[in-house]
């Protein structure tokens, strides 16, 4: 997912760069609203994470202009601000949630990635003619895409599926022992990359590529 952080507080949004990209998620900041309007056509982000009192531009004044740009586009408003008011304004402008500061980072990024899962189908849009043009063949455990077929291993095609149905987003080491092995089973560390290792030599013929979040997972790129 791509997100746009938008504060004036250098610290603060340094570490909101910091940790979001830790998580997996592309990041773009802006410390002015000049400077986060011109990140917003280019950056094209999914989801903003939006300071209220900025130079230049006030949040507020972002805010709608983010919503007259993208109806689509998640917001959640980061302030010090803490009344009634202005929760109620943030929220008829358009914004999906409102967190006041000092803030709880793992709240944050519970928010961050529940509003993800409501933004699913939108976030992926730009991938769907991508998708369209792969076909996963399970009896036969083959990827085909454009006229080209690479077949693989049961075990390389339970790790590609999940992958897959995650396209372009991070899924966790975790979440892929259990997939393929169970809650139960007790994987080595080692494996999981072994197995990338060998999906990735087979893959890179239909033009898709794994890469690595250090420390969470894997991305499938197509």
């Amino acid at each position: 997912m791509k997100i746009l952080v938008v504060e004036d507080n250098q610290a603060l949004r340094q570490l909101l760069e910091l940790e979001l990209n830790h998580y997996g998620y592309n990041v773009a900041t802006a410390s002015t609203g000049v400077e986060a309007l011109k990140l917003f056509k280019v950056h094209k982000p999914e989801l903003v994470i939006l300071d209220i009192m900025l130079p230049q531009l006030d949040g507020f004044e972002l805010l709608s202009s983010f919503r007259e740009r993208s109806t689509n586009t998640g917001i959640i408003v980061l302030s010090v601000l803490n009344t009634k008011e202005k929760r109620l304004k943030a929220f008829e402008l358009g914004a999906d949630d409102y967190v006041t500061k000092p803030f709880d980072m793992e709240e944050l990024l519970a928010r961050i990635e529940a509003l993800g899962r409501r933004l699913g189908p939108l976030s992926t849009a730009g991938q769907v003619k991508n998708l369209e043009s792969i076909e996963l063949h399970e009896s036969s455990r083959e990827v085909e895409r454009e006229n080209r077929r690479v077949r693989l291993t049961k075990l390389e095609y339970d790790i590609f599926q999940l992958l897959y149905n995650h396209a372009g987003n991070v899924v966790k080491k975790d979440d892929l022992v259990v997939h393929i092995w169970g809650v139960a089973k007790k994987v080595s560390d080692s494996i999981i990359p072994v197995y990338i290792k060998y999906l990735r030599e087979k893959i890179e013929k239909l033009n898709m590529r794994i890469e690595t979040v250090r420390g969470i997972g894997y991305v499938l790129k197509i």
